[in-house]
């Protein structure tokens, strides 16, 4: 239990609050995101449900759409605003914790 708590003494502030890393946040959320776009593609063009879904997705990403190209296009797109997000969101809170 020790060493468990040691590894994660570093993830800890003075405060007391978790130290959230900006880039593994970002990391994640982008991958999650480029994962859900390959996901509602690839069951988009197979079964032909949620096509109302696909044109607010071709709206919101330039470029995107059911092929394999538009697919890599949204996966790319969505990976990259999940990555600025996330480590937005993770600055932020590490900001916010910090002063309170």
């Amino acid at each position: 239990m020790k060493k468990f708590l040691q590894f994660f003494k570093q993830y800890i502030s003075e405060d007391g609050y978790a130290i959230i890393e900006p880039t593994a946040a970002g990391l994640s959320l982008g991958i999650f995101g480029g994962l859900l776009i390959i996901i509602y593609s690839s069951l988009c063009s197979f079964s032909g449900y949620g096509i109302e879904i696909e044109t607010f997705l071709e709206a919101l990403l330039p470029g995107y759409s059911l092929s394999l190209p538009g697919t890599i296009v949204g996966v790319v797109w969505m990976f990259s605003l999940g990555y600025m997000s996330g480590a937005v969101l993770a600055w932020i809170y590490n900001k916010l914790a910090k002063n309170s």
